[in-house]
């Protein structure tokens, strides 16, 4: 853990508010929709017809091309290899011209795919890896200001405005200190009250209950694994309560129908789900029964995987130029995928996401943990990385190694103890590849411990 981590981790819990909140304010200025493109802005405040938004989709692809071509390693080697230019490139032949970019190739060495032309204000992220496979990112501010813009536009067509109160479930390490059993923090600047999804358990349903029904948020965003717990609790104990969201934003998981079922049962609302990655390559929102990817977000393709239903995710990102990902393929899966042939980039969509679906890691204390992979940010070294829980104190980590850059295992074990129970007793072991399911699926987590 940080120095500035550990810092914040000894602060009482009001002044843990006050910088979470002081950091809060900071994220508003990152994620300003003022900052978008007036294409975007257009995209977003209005309905455009199919040859609109074609027309923009291929003005935003060949700058993306243009400028990959001339700042981004990949892209400039590419190129002189095809013996092609950025004027050649149009929607009706991306895809036969660029081969598809495996993950493997980006995760290897991330910097071939940076921009050479670094502003100051360029941000990195981390991916967690919920495929398997971490990574770091580099993203401008205008991609991550877009990404905001959309996902600010679910909120609102779901009847709520972006800074209407909220409540949050995901899994951050807020407090050091949990003998006073609140498992939360205040974000005043967002008006979003942070809950740790590592603290969720009969014991301190009730707590949890309270805290969200004296915030008395208009929406509830949550890694469904976490807020399924708070649910199915509900549910069992027949606890009343007075919380009233007018929808649940879930996020980063399989949404399972068991789960929306739960959710829908115990806060009496509906549930929507949305789709997409750090990488800003894809983005895609239930509407109708279906998700539905935003066609000024990425173009979209759906290889049918061979001997399945089910079809994998090519995608090009149209808003990131630090980073252009162009037809790359992010290793989830999705079933009923549809484009339709005259419109394909512009009418993709999906019925189900089947790729994320993971166990969860039971605790010796007998909570149940689910989204485990944020304990893989940050750390080097890993191209992929699998969790697998053979006893309820024991857990193995089968990590492939990307290249000959440093790997913190102590740090990893840390991370994972922080997330889980300091009882975890967690062995690393490095292996040379990591096993598909028989339904060619990647699991992050695997747990053969049932909760008691």
């Amino acid at each position: 853990m940080g120095t500035v981590d550990s810092i914040y981790l000894s602060l009482p819990a009001g002044l843990q508010n006050a910088v979470i909140s002081a950091y809060g304010f900071r994220q508003r200025w990152v994620r300003g929709r003022s900052g978008i493109p007036l294409e975007y802005a257009n995209v977003l405040n209005s309905e455009l017809g199919f040859e609109e938004v074609k027309s923009a989709q291929e003005s935003r692809l060949q700058a993306l091309v243009r400028h990959a071509f001339d700042h981004v390693p990949h892209y400039v080697d590419l190129a002189g290899r095809l013996g092609i230019r950025a004027s050649d490139i149009t929607l009706d032949n991306v895809d036969s011209i660029f081969p598809v970019l495996e993950k493997q190739e980006v995760t290897s060495d991330p910097a071939r795919f940076h921009s050479r032309v670094v502003h100051g204000t360029d941000l990195q992220l981390f991916t967690s890896g919920t495929s398997g496979s971490p990574m770091s990112i580099r993203c401008t501010r205008e991609g991550r200001a877009i990404n905001y813009a959309f996902f600010n536009n679910i909120i609102e067509k779901n009847g709520c405005r972006p800074d209407d109160r909220s409540v949050t479930f995901a899994g951050r390490v807020l407090f050091a200190d949990t003998e006073r059993r609140q498992f939360w923090r205040k974000d005043y600047a967002n008006r979003t009250l942070y809950c740790s999804s590592y603290y969720i358990s009969p014991q301190t349903v009730d707590g949890y209950v309270k805290a969200m029904e004296e915030w008395e948020p208009q929406y509830i965003d949550s890694y469904p694994s976490a807020l399924y717990e708070i649910a199915r609790l509900i549910n069992a104990n027949h606890i009343q309560h007075r919380i009233r969201p007018k929808f649940i934003l879930t996020s980063s998981e399989t949404l399972t129908e068991q789960c929306r079922q739960e959710l829908e049962a115990a806060f009496r609302c509906k549930v929507v789900d949305q789709y997409g990655c750090t990488e800003l390559a894809v983005m895609a929102y239930q509407a109708d029964g279906r998700y539905v990817v935003p066609p000024m977000y990425s173009l979209v393709e759906f290889p049918a995987m061979e001997g399945s239903d089910h079809s994998s995710v090519v995608c090009t990102g149209l808003l990131n130029f630090a980073m252009p990902l162009i037809r790359y393929r992010i290793g989830d899966l999705v079933a009923d995928a549809h484009r339709d042939p005259q419109w394909r980039f512009q009418t993709a969509s999906f019925g189900a996401v089947v790729g994320r679906e993971d166990d969860c890691i039971v605790t010796p204390e007998g909570r149940r943990i689910g989204r485990m992979d944020p304990v893989f940010k940050g750390i080097a070294g890993i191209s992929k990385a699998q969790i697998i829980q053979h006893e309820v104190s024991r857990l193995e980590v089968l990590i492939v190694r990307a290249g000959a850059s440093g790997f913190d295992e102590a740090q990893l074990k840390q991370n994972i103890r922080n997330r889980t129970s300091p009882l975890m007793e967690i062995q690393i072991r490095e292996v040379e590849e990591i096993s598909l399911t028989k339904a060619g699926k990647f699991k992050a987590v695997i747990s053969t411990v049932r909760p008691r």
